[in-house]
């Protein structure tokens, strides 16, 4: 949710296409990208929580924060922001929980890429 307590789209199509310059593969690029390395991520943030290191967690999803706004990935920014603040202290049930949000909001990202995907195709037709 933003600040006003709107759902945040997935992706922000309006940011992307202007880094894009409207091209729509490129955007379509640039998200599947966002997919596969924010999964790597939690990949190693899972993998860090394992070990109950929970600094290297935070370091993990500030990495995804700060690549999910640079590549319009709004929902997945906003959820990494909230997580990172909730971070600090936490218990590593309250690391497992966090650790679901993410994994959830990565992969409503690759449904949205799914998504482009389709409409790309289908347009193209």
């Amino acid at each position: 949710m933003d600040d006003a307590g709107r759902r945040r789209p997935v992706v922000d199509l309006e940011h992307l296409s202007a880094i894009c310059g409207g091209d729509t593969r490129e955007i379509l690029g640039l998200v599947r990208l966002t997919v596969t390395i924010a999964g790597q991520r939690v990949n190693g943030a899972r993998a860090a929580a394992a070990r109950g290191d929970v600094g290297r967690v935070a370091e993990e999803l500030h990495d995804v924060k700060g690549m999910a706004a640079n590549a319009g990935a709004a929902e997945l920014h906003g959820v990494a922001v909230e997580i990172e603040a909730r971070l600090e202290g936490a218990s590593m049930e309250a690391v497992a929980a966090a650790l679901a949000e993410i994994e959830a909001a990565v992969e409503r990202l690759r449904a949205e890429a799914d998504a482009l995907h389709l409409r790309l195709r289908d347009r193209e037709a």
